[in-house]
């Protein structure tokens, strides 16, 4: 879009046009080929492709030897500032590990441009590369954060930029570390058989956060430490040789400070080898069709199978024969299910059927919580946190044992206070002295846990509780009534489930009194500074406990600490912002909010980096001016703030404001205007624009100009005229002012030519000053006198007229 902005002027000679643009650019009468913004021959100003950036005052100027005369031009280039469709304040929270996606649509006319700001500081424009590979910017400012971890806490701001202005979006990530008690994902099997001599490895592997430590509790009491015992990273542990010694309970122990986790393994040393008892005859008779029963006797340790090969190579033996069952080995129940894990067999002679529990108990009927079928199924009822884990069907018989292993989940969801997903979660909190404290508790999970307060004293109170100064209600909110400086102590609020527990401490402190945020000067504010002159903006507060004050740049950069500093800016204890060297970039709005337990406030600081005044028309030298006529004096003059213009007259009066003195104007523009002048209005004109950044001042030497009347063109000393026939008597004068022409009649009548033409009797004067008497008569002869006047002087002209 063009904008065309016209520039009329006249004067002899002709005037030149010259213009003021809004950034303080002068162009002159001529066209700027090849840019944006030219001049055309008639003065007008063209500016082409017109953005925000182009309002503010044009100023037309038009000049010649005789004087200037000045035109502003308001541009006001209407756009729709920058906005940001979502909320302007949020607060997420993520997991570790997680990947997330945070919005940020800005709209507006022109499109703004968006980019972020990330929790250290650094920026990220859309479709750009950052620093760090996981964060990446879209096209539609939407914020990718992947693979989060501990590190990306903190404080994200989206920031909409057009020539309009700017928009913030200020998003806080809180990334929640998932504390977790010890859990052994990985070991080897329940038993393990080896012979004498031969390497045990056992393996035990466990997750959890922090990461557990794996020890080993050994059946010989040897520490596993000792020569020929090693536990690897791991957590495998290896015994090079074993013998006797080493056979029996192998305890893993998983450690960290949320807890203990354990897993039992046994191991079994065969230390007898197979041994058949010999026989004395080992010959045998029978009669056909008759039985035949020959003895085997076997020792070792374990019992050795005995198997007979018979003289057609067919192999028997008896043995065990376990049928997988066909139902699930792993199972994942709400709390409060029920689940039946299914273990049949079959052998010679029958098995029995025998249950490990996740405890390492061994159970072989039914009891109060487990309900074994006849075919060996067991039932498990009203499913625990407890019941999670390992099951091992064992069948046994004669021929020895068989094992399958079925595993249970609990698919339950764990406590969770407050939207706090850790285990344990650290608060602290204020309360005023005598008050009454409401602390929440508000607890979730699947089924819906219990809340259990722990007192300093080491008191539980569970959900519901009233007392006398203590209650604890339904919701799990304790309640502390006329609240004491000894309650100045660790509260644990403390959530339960059969999926686990949360715990929430509350670190209290009791003050004499609670006082939300106030600002020493709660008014917002306007500043004006000059160029490279240190400014302190001063957001000071009071309130108890002492507010953190949180400063907000121009450009959205936000800044808490008030240990930070930057070569330019440094931030004080009492609230104050200092600013070094200030430039106009530093101009803008700063806001300072003020917060502590008991509210937030927010100030608005708007700071003006003047700039200070300068007077952009100077006239050559001294000003003359004709008597009588207006006198024009320009000051037209800018800075930052726009200054203010007053004009100091000869006679020591000062005009302070747009006004009419006598014949004295001053305009908005800032020119002085001085009707009918006389010599008296000669002599210097003092014209000063002030503004809070500084002073300008012009001197301008006025000398008027005025000269006596001499009459140049007169009639001749004596006219004879004929009656009837009309007279012209010509009188023309010069001077400065242009002087005043009157005729006096031979009667002493005075005949004026102020007007357009005067009658009186006979005699007709024109403006030019020409007398002339029509149809004279007799009567009309004597002598007539031309004056000439002005304010300098008189010229007279004396012609005697005779007709006859």
């Amino acid at each position: 879009m063009s904008v065309w902005m016209k520039c009329k002027a006249e004067g002899r000679p002709t005037p030149l046009i010259s213009w003021i643009l809004a950034n303080r650019t002068q162009v002159r009468g001529k066209i700027r080929e090849k840019e944006r913004v030219s001049v055309s021959a008639e003065g007008t100003l063209i500016i082409e492709q017109v953005s925000v950036h182009d309002r503010g005052h044009y100023k037309c100027i038009a000049s010649n030897p005789a004087g200037a005369d000045t035109a502003t031009v308001r541009l006001q280039v209407v756009a729709a500032p920058p906005g940001i469709k979502e909320e302007k304040r949020q607060h997420l929270k993520a997991s570790v590990s997680q990947s997330l996606w945070i919005p940020c649509t800005g709209q507006g006319s022109p499109n703004p441009t968006m980019h972020w700001v990330l929790n250290d500081g650094s920026m990220v424009r859309s479709n750009r590369p950052a620093r760090n590979p996981r964060i990446y910017v879209y096209v539609n400012g939407t914020l990718q954060i992947k693979a989060i971890t501990p590190a990306d806490n903190g404080k994200y701001e989206c920031i909409a930029t057009s020539s309009t202005g700017s928009e913030r979006r200020v998003v806080t990530l809180i990334v929640e570390k998932q504390e977790s008690a010890p859990y052994i994902v990985k070991t080897s099997q329940r038993m393990t058989e080896l012979f004498f001599g031969d390497q045990l490895i056992l393996n035990c592997s466990a997750t959890g956060d922090p990461k557990p430590r794996i020890m080993w509790r050994l059946p010989s009491k040897a520490h596993y430490k000792e020569k020929g015992i090693q536990v690897l990273d791991n957590g495998t542990l290896i015994v090079n040789t074993v013998s006797n010694k080493d056979a029996g309970d192998y305890l893993c122990v998983a450690r960290s400070k949320m807890g203990d986790a354990l897993q039992l393994m046994m191991v079994h040393v065969t230390m007898k080898p197979a041994k058949i008892e010999p026989k004395l005859n080992g010959k045998k008779q029978v009669t056909y069709g008759y039985d035949l029963k020959v003895d085997c006797k076997a020792s070792g340790a374990p019992k050795p199978e005995i198997s007979w090969g018979l003289p057609d190579g067919t192999v028997v033996n008896r043995g065990l024969h376990l049928i997988h069952p066909s139902s699930q080995t792993y199972a994942r129940v709400k709390p409060g299910g029920n689940i039946r894990f299914d273990c049949e067999a079959l052998g010679e002679p029958r098995p029995k059927i025998l249950w490990m529990l996740p405890n390492n108990d061994v159970i072989g009927a039914s009891n109060d919580r487990y309900l074994m079928h006849v075919n060996g199924s067991l039932d498990i009822r009203a499913v625990k946190l407890i019941d999670a884990g390992e099951y091992v069907c064992i069948a046994r018989n004669l021929a020895g044992d068989k094992r399958k292993v079925y595993k249970l989940d609990l698919d339950g969801n764990p406590p969770m206070i407050n939207g706090y997903r850790q285990n344990r979660t650290v608060i602290k909190d204020v309360a005023a002295k005598f008050s009454r404290k409401l602390i929440d508790c508000k607890a979730e999970g699947n089924p819906t846990p219990s809340i259990t307060w722990i007192m300093p004293d080491n008191i539980f109170l569970k959900a519901p509780y009233f007392g006398s100064r203590i209650n604890v209600h339904q919701n799990g909110t304790l309640e502390i009534r006329n609240v004491r400086p000894t309650d100045t102590a660790e509260f644990i609020c403390m959530a339960r489930n059969d999926g686990g527990e949360a715990v929430m401490v509350v670190q209290l402190e009791v003050t004499s009194m609670l006082r939300r945020p106030i600002f020493k000067n709660p008014f917002n504010e306007r500043i004006v500074s000059r160029f490279g002159k240190t400014i302190v903006l001063n957001c000071s507060a009071d309130g108890q406990p002492t507010p953190e004050i949180i400063w907000t740049f121009p450009n959205g950069t936000r800044v808490t600490s008030e240990h930070h500093h930057d070569s330019q800016h440094r931030l004080g204890n009492n609230g104050t912002l200092v600013i070094y060297n200030p430039r106009k970039e530093d101009a803008g709005k700063y806001r300072c909010g003020a917060k502590n337990f008991m509210g937030y406030i927010e100030k608005l600081i708007i700071l003006d980096v003047g700039q200070k005044p300068y007077i952009l028309t100077r006239p050559r030298g001294i000003i003359r001016s004709m008597s009588g006529e207006p006198l024009f004096l320009h000051c037209l003059s800018d800075g930052n703030p726009k200054p203010g213009i007053y004009w100091t007259i000869p006679g020591g009066h000062t005009l302070t404001r747009p006004q009419v003195f006598g014949r004295y104007q001053l305009l908005e523009n800032g020119t002085l205007v001085v009707q009918d002048t006389t010599l008296h209005d000669r002599g210097n004109y003092i014209c000063r624009a002030q503004n809070d950044a500084g002073e300008a001042v012009l001197s301008v030497p006025v000398i008027i100009i005025a000269y006596p009347p001499r009459i140049s063109t007169a009639p001749p000393p004596n006219v004879k005229a004929v009656t009837g026939t009309s007279i012209q008597l010509n009188c023309a004068a010069i001077g400065i002012p242009k002087p005043e022409i009157t005729w006096e009649l031979p009667d002493n009548s005075v005949l004026s030519a102020a007007g357009q033409g005067r009658h009186l009797g006979s005699e007709l004067l024109h403006p030019q000053g020409t007398l002339i008497i029509q149809r004279p008569t007799a009567s009309d002869s004597g002598t007539y006198k031309c004056l000439a006047k002005n304010s300098v002087g008189t010229d007279f002209k004396v012609t005697y007229v005779h007709v006859l």
